[in-house]
């Protein structure tokens, strides 16, 4: 996402006017998103106001609901969950021994690194709105030039 609006940055100072409009759009909507979810003064104040915030967090939930029967653990540096699942055989009917298992799985995502890893999506996401706006706005703005003949006017 970086590397993206760093070169958009750069790309809005080359070639003829629509391309530029597009890029200057794109590299300022995306820094703007940038800066207001994971800005550092913004963290706090603005970023868990946002709607894609209150979005990423419902999706996060969702993906990774919370369970009491697991438990973190950590083996050679790698974080891993695991759960001890106790059921009775299918058709067994009084007094039977449980099945146990024991089932490992790698943790999910932080929550954090779930944020950071959305709010660079929806920058791009953002930025590429922005392209669009940037290239109509330029587009609007050729319109209203006054024309003869198909050659703009110009006063000497």
């Amino acid at each position: 996402t970086l590397g993206g609006l760093g070169a958009a940055v750069l790309a809005f100072h080359e070639g003829n006017a629509a391309p530029r409009s597009w890029w200057r759009g794109f590299a300022l909507f995306g820094w703007g998103y940038l800066v207001l979810a994971m800005g550092p003064w913004a963290s706090e104040a603005i970023a868990p106001h946002l709607p894609t915030t209150m979005g990423l967090d419902a999706l996060y939930a969702r993906m990774h609901p919370d369970s009491a029967a697991k438990e973190d653990v950590t083996v050679a540096n790698a974080r891993l969950r695991w759960a001890i699942v106790t059921r009775t055989p299918a058709g067994a009917t009084g007094p039977q021994p449980r099945r146990v298992t024991l089932r490992t799985w790698v943790a999910p995502a932080s929550p954090e690194s779930f944020h950071r890893v959305g709010h660079c999506l929806w920058a791009l996401m953002v930025a590429c709105a922005g392209g669009v706006l940037g290239r109509a706005f330029q587009a609007t703005g050729e319109q209203a030039r006054p024309t003869l003949d198909g050659h703009p006017l110009t006063t000497p």
